[in-house]
C-alpha cells in the first residue's frame, strides 16, 4: 500500500511538472501575456521537484532489500563450504552416515550438493498427540514489515505445526507455532543469504547464528531454536493417456508468495491445523498429511479459494465432497490407482525448515481427461505452470542446475526422490 501512495505521489508531481513547464514555455514566448505570474510558476517548479526528489528516496527506500541473485550465485560456494565444515567435525565412522544424509547430482564436470540435509529417507508417521511444549521463540516485527511491505509478501501469522524433534522410529513429534515466528527464526536466515555479504562469504556474527542452528539440528535434533513449522512438498505426477508417459508439474512462485525468482513442486504448503484452531482432541484428523494434501491440491491446481478459509472441518470435507475431481482423488487413492508416497523428511540447509517430501502419483485415464490446472494467487499465472516427462533426464537436470529461476530447495529433494522411486516403480 505504500508503495501504490509514493508511486501516486511521484506521478502527481510529475504531471504537476509538465504543467509548470507548458505554462513557463507560455510565458517565455510572450511574457506580456501571462496565464501565470513568474514567481508562481517557479515555486510550482521548486515544489514539483522537492515532490520528484523525495518521492524518488522514499520509493528508493521502500524497495525490497533482498537480491535473491547473491544467493543463487553463490549458493554452491554456500552451501559445499558449510557441508565441508559440518564433516570436519564428525569422526570417520560418523561421516559415512552424514554423507547419507546429502543429495547431489552431477552437472558433467563436477558433483553438486543439494541445498538440504536428509532427516530421514524413510516413511514418517504423525506423533498421535499434539505435544505440549511451548515455543518460547519471539517475532522478529521489523523483518516481518520488511517483508510486507517492500518486498510486498502475503503474510498471515497463522497457527502451524512445527517440528520438535525426530525419534528413532521415524515418528514426528510435533508441537504448536506460528508462520511469523517461522520467518523470524527459519527464513530470516535465508534473506540474510540475500542481504548480507558475510553470510556470503561464510563468516560473520549471522553466518556463526545460522551455523550454531544448523549444527544443533543435524547434529543433536535439536530444533529449539528455530521455530521449525513444518512444510510439505508434493511432486505431482499424472500418467498422460495420449502418450504414455508418466508426467510432473513445476510451477512458477509469485511475487505475492515469494520475492525471489524461484520454483516449486506443487502442491506445496505449510503443515497447519485447519482454521486455525489446534484442537488436541481432533488433532489426528487435523495432522492426517492426505488430507492436508487434498485440500492444497483443490486450492494451488483447482483455484478453489474457499478452501483457503474454511473453518472446520466439517466446512473443508464438505466443500471436498462437493468438488468431483477431489471426490475422484480420494477414490483413486482408496482403489491404488493413485499412491501418496512419503519420500522422507528434508531440512532446508538455508531457511532451516523442515519438509515432509512426497509424490502423488495418479494413473486414471478419467482424471487425466478431466483435469485442467486452475491456479491460485500462490503460481505466477498458468504459463507459469511446467510439464515435464518424468523419464527425460535433460530436462530433469536443467531444473535441477537453473540458477536464474531455481528450484526451492526441498523442490529439488522432492524431485530427485520422486523421480527415482517413480521409474524404479513405474518405468
Amino acid at each position: 500500500m505504500q508503495k501504490v501512495i509514493v508511486n501516486g505521489l511521484i506521478f502527481i508531481n510529475a504531471i504537476l511538472m509538465l504543467i509548470v513547464l507548458y505554462f513557463g514555455y507560455i510565458w517565455y514566448q510572450n511574457p506580456e501575456n501571462q496565464s501565470l505570474e513568474p514567481k508562481i510558476i517557479i515555486i510550482l517548479t521548486l515544489i514539483s521537484i522537492i515532490g520528484l526528489i523525495l518521492g524518488y528516496f522514499q520509493r528508493k527506500k521502500l524497495q525490497c532489500p533482498y537480491d535473491s541473485k547473491k544467493l543463487h550465485d553463490n549458493q554452491r560456494y554456500i552451501v559445499k563450504t558449510s557441508i565441508e565444515k559440518l564433516q570436519n567435525e564428525l569422526k570417520d565412522a560418523k561421516k559415512l552416515i552424514f554423507r547419507e544424509k546429502l543429495l547431489l547430482e552431477n552437472n558433467g564436470v563436477e558433483n553438486i550438493f543439494f541445498p538440504i540435509i536428509l532427516l530421514t529417507k524413510n516413511e514418517v508417521r504423525i506423533s498421535d498427540g499434539i505435544s505440549l511444549i511451548v515455543d518460547n521463540n519471539s517475532i522478529n516485527t521489523k523483518f516481518i514489515n520488511i517483508l510486507k511491505t517492500q518486498c510486498a509478501r502475503n503474510i498471515w501469522d497463522n497457527l502451524t505445526y512445527r517440528l520438535i524433534g525426530l525419534t528413532n522410529d521415524n515418528q514426528l513429534i510435533i508441537g504448536e507455532s506460528s508462520y511469523c515466528k517461522t520467518l523470524s527464526t527459519c527464513d530470516l536466515h535465508y534473506y540474510n543469504f540475500m542481504k548480507d555479504n558475510d553470510m556470503n562469504q561464510c563468516r560473520g556474527r549471522n553466518y556463526q547464528e545460522w551455523f550454531k542452528a544448523l549444527k544443533k539440528i543435524v547434529f543433536n535434533n535439536d530444533f529449539t531454536e528455530v521455530s521449525g513449522s513444518i512444510g510439505c512438498s508434493t511432486l505431482l505426477v499424472i500418467k498422460n493417456y495420449d502418450n504414455d508417459k508418466y508426467q510432473y508439474y513445476i510451477s512458477n512462485n509469485s511475487a505475492a508468495k515469494n520475492p525471489v525468482n524461484t520454483k516449486h513442486v506443487i502442491p506445496s504448503f505449510m503443515f497447519a491445523p485447519t482454521a486455525n484452531v489446534v484442537n488436541p482432541d481432533d488433532f489426528k484428523v487435523q495432522a492426517d498429511i492426505t488430507l492436508q494434501m487434498i485440500k492444497e491440491f483443490g486450492e494451488e491446481l483447482l483455484g478453489i479459494e474457499a478452501l483457503e478459509h474454511v473453518n472446520t472441518m466439517n466446512q473443508l470435507k464438505n466443500i471436498i465432497n462437493k468438488t468431483p475431481l477431489l471426490v475422484k482423488l480420494q477414490e483413486l487413492l482408496v482403489s491404488g490407482a493413485a499412491e501418496l508416497k512419503i519420500l522422507g523428511v528434508s531440512l532446508d540447509i538455508f531457511r532451516l525448515r523442515p519438509e515432509i517430501l512426497t509424490t502423488l502419483i495418479i494413473d486414471d485415464e478419467n482424471f487425466f481427461n478431466d483435469f485442467i490446472p486452475k491456479l491460485s494467487w500462490e503460481t505466477e499465472d498458468v504459463a507459469g505452470l511446467g510439464l515435464y516427462n518424468i523419464d527425460d533426464t535433460e530436462k530433469y537436470l536443467e531444473l535441477i542446475f537453473d540458477n536464474e529461476i531455481p528450484l526451492v530447495s526441498p523442490a529439488m529433494a522432492c524431485l530427485k526422490l520422486g523421480r527415482e522411486y517413480i521409474i524404479h516403480t513405474r518405468i
